[in-house]
């Protein structure tokens, strides 16, 4: 579970606010994050801190890995309107965590999150292609039980939901096989959102 989204940097993630100072041999925490994924749920989560006091935008920030169960982390679900509540605000208050369980260098966590973030959407987007490959393939059945398949207009759009679907696989593919993807990566979203509102 990923840590990284604050009230005041969401889309803007370079202005983490959430601080980790060291305090002997642990990384004290302190901050908030928000829209953090089934925070409920883990034992653990990647904390994107600022390591470095003063230091702004993407520098001095650290990729820290933090136990959850612990004083000092509190975990409040957002409840969504479909009534369920995979979101959470998580807050850190003088949480702790050991100094040697940084990922990557300290003051290294923008290129260690960005490179985390790219490999994690290219292996969503493929799990989700299972997902969109059996909507398409029941719904080419039912075109053909109900004959609606010898329409030129259904096949044609039938034929494109394939097409696509294959271009957003090698797309995928594509980018998980980078050392370091970058936009890549952000484009594959854009990819299966306007593929699956077309197919819809």
């Amino acid at each position: 579970m990923s840590g990284y989204s604050e009230p005041g940097a969401g889309s803007d993630l370079a202005s983490v606010s959430t601080t980790a100072t060291v305090d002997g041999d642990d990384w004290v925490i302190t901050g908030q994050k928000v829209w953090t994924s089934l925070a409920h749920e883990a034992d653990w989560c990647f904390v994107l801190a600022r390591t470095q006091p003063g230091s702004r935008r993407r520098e001095g920030l650290s990729y820290l890995l933090v136990p959850m169960r612990q004083p000092g982390v509190e975990v409040r679900p957002i409840r969504q309107l479909t009534g369920t509540s995979e979101f959470n605000e998580v807050f850190f208050d003088n949480a702790r965590t050991s100094k040697d369980m940084v990922v990557g260098e300290v003051g290294d966590g923008w290129r260690v999150a960005m490179a985390t973030l790219a490999f994690e959407r290219g292996v969503a987007t493929l799990g989700q292609q299972v997902g969109f490959r059996r909507e398409l393939d029941a719904l080419i059945d039912l075109a053909k039980r109900n004959g609606a398949i010898d329409d030129p207009v259904i096949k044609e759009r039938l034929t494109r939901s394939w097409i696509g679907l294959e271009v957003m696989r090698a797309h995928a593919l594509r980018t998980l096989s980078r050392k370091d993807p970058g936009y890549e990566a952000s484009v594959s979203k854009l990819v299966w959102a306007r593929w699956h509102r077309e197919f819809g």
